[in-house]
């Protein structure tokens, strides 16, 4: 794959495909195993902030502690809040 080609994907998917500026060319083989690999990191973090929004809003219901939420969760209160908000606005 042409450099150029690699430029215009990282530029339209936000992505980081290495290339070697000094070759030409790169392996699509490899472009298309480094997007992979973003996608499955964006849906491991994606998975997580579910579950941590989920944790919030039982924890919520539950009339638990802003100190017992932000340690379970590892969140800010100022985030928490803004969850709570969300949840709120359902």
């Amino acid at each position: 794959m042409k450099t150029e080609t690699v430029v215009m994907l990282n530029t339209l998917t936000n992505s980081k495909l290495k290339f070697n500026e000094e070759k030409e060319e790169t392996s699509m083989c490899l472009a298309i195993d480094e997007l992979r690999e973003e996608a499955i990191e964006l849906g491991r973090r994606e998975g997580s902030e579910n579950s941590r929004r989920e944790l919030i809003r039982k924890m919520l219901m539950n009339h638990e502690t802003m100190d017992k939420i932000k340690e379970y969760t590892g969140y800010t209160q100022e985030k928490i809040d803004e969850i709570a908000k969300e949840l709120s606005a359902r």
